[in-house]
C-alpha cells in the first residue's frame, strides 16, 4: 500500500479503531489527528444504529444512514 497522493511511500502510519459511538463526544479522534496516520481502519463497530436510548432496537438502513451522518459531523473524525 502507498500513502495517499504519492505514487512510490509506502504506508508506515497505520491507525487502527472500532467502538467509536456517534451519540457522544469521542475525544479519541484528537489523539488520532496527532499521530497523523497514512492510514485509518475502522474494525468492528464503526456506529451503533441498533442503539436508542441505551436500549438495543432493530437497526434499519434509515439508522445506520442517520448514525454515519451524525458520526461525519463529529469535527475531529472530519479531520481524520
Amino acid at each position: 500500500l502507498l500513502a495517499q497522493g504519492t505514487s512510490d511511500a509506502p504506508l508506515t502510519r497505520i491507525a487502527f479503531g472500532s467502538c467509536a459511538t456517534q451519540l457522544n463526544a469521542c475525544p479519541i479522534w484528537n489523539e488520532v489527528n496527532e499521530y497523523k496516520p497514512d492510514l485509518l481502519l475502522l474494525l468492528g463497530d464503526n456506529i451503533y444504529a441498533d442503539v436508542v436510548d441505551g436500549r438495543l432496537v432493530p437497526s434499519t438502513p434509515e439508522r445506520i444512514r442517520e448514525a454515519y451522518e451524525l458520526l461525519r459531523k463529529d469535527s475531529g473524525f472530519a479531520q481524520v
